[in-house]
């Protein structure tokens, strides 16, 4: 009914399933299972810039860098932007699927229209209202699932392949209205060994886009090693 296909979600290293057969279709609940699936132990080193633009203000370029474990309970991330403002990131991927984030300071990242969190996905534990009409986005069949913050009560509909059980697109939603306010969407992914990496993710509101593109990326699974200068003091 299903195979093993590896395959990266949004920066996640992880192996994600294959869903071949229109009769072994899962239900919503078993789909996300996959999304949250944990599913090997994988590390990742990604460095790249961001590139942003604002009506009205000057475009901003800056460097970033994204390092991240995966273990089969949790997600450990480290984000690096423009060099010194670091924040650690954590996402539990077993119930009750807590997370945190802290910063060595003040963070300028929201200037381009960053979260550190949009990085360990961490919308896709949040509580499963309902799943949507599906839709067709870059010639991929996508279940959209719409997802509430238990804390924030903030909502995200995600647009995960029919296919291979990774989001495409993820909207955060006004509750009055129903409309999106920001956008992200993953625009290309780079094969590292026999894991597939994003290589290139953009996030958008009214106004302003910023797209995320990592030049320099190193993978691998925990059991053949993980670089020592992985995470930065």
């Amino acid at each position: 009914m299903m195979k093993k296909y590896p395959l990266a979600m949004i920066l996640f290293l992880m192996g994600s399933l294959l869903f071949s057969a229109p009769d072994s279709e899962p239900s919503a609940e078993a789909f996300i299972r996959v999304l949250r699936l944990p599913s090997g132990e994988t590390w990742g080193k990604l460095d790249g810039s961001v590139f942003h633009r604002r009506r009205g203000q000057d475009p901003v370029e800056a460097p970033i860098s994204f390092r991240t474990l995966f273990t089969s309970k949790a997600t450990i991330g480290q984000l690096v932007f423009r060099e010194t403002e670091i924040s650690q990131l954590t996402q539990s991927r077993v119930p009750p699927y807590s997370s945190s984030v802290e910063n060595n300071g003040k963070s300028t990242l929201s200037d381009v229209g960053l979260k550190p969190s949009d990085l360990v996905m961490n919308f896709i534990y949040w509580d499963f209202l309902q799943e949507l009409p599906r839709e067709t986005i870059r010639m991929q069949e996508c279940r959209i699932f719409l997802f509430e913050s238990p804390e924030s009560k903030e909502r995200v509909k995600v647009y995960a392949s029919s296919k291979y059980a990774f989001p495409v697109r993820v909207e955060w939603i006004e509750k009055d209205t129903g409309k999106p306010f920001r956008t992200l969407d993953v625009n290309g992914l780079k094969k590292i060994g026999d894991l597939w990496v994003v290589e290139e993710l953009a996030v958008s509101g009214p106004g302003w886009k910023s797209i995320v593109r990592f030049q320099d990326m190193n993978a691998g699974y925990v059991k053949q090693g993980i670089p020592e200068d992985l995470f930065v003091e």
